[in-house]
């Protein structure tokens, strides 16, 4: 499985509370769980990582089908 495929890549989060641009790669709010804004706001990062892993299992099975086009 491609675990950790999108771990590198970094999301810009706006805080709705106050606006600040967090910028964060996908494999730290992964492991995460939840961070808070300097302003005090709140993220819950476990729906993000749910969804990480629903993505990176489609990109595996693409490449999957893809690689028995080939023979």
């Amino acid at each position: 499985m491609l675990n950790g495929l999108l771990d590198k890549c970094e999301i810009v989060i706006v805080c709705p509370q106050c606006s600040e641009q967090l910028v964060k790669s996908i494999g730290w709010l992964r492991n995460q769980g939840q961070f808070a804004c300097d302003c005090g706001a709140a993220f819950d990062t476990n729906q993000l990582a749910a969804d990480i892993r629903k993505v990176e299992k489609s990109v595996e099975d693409f490449g999957t089908k893809v690689g028995k086009l080939r023979h």
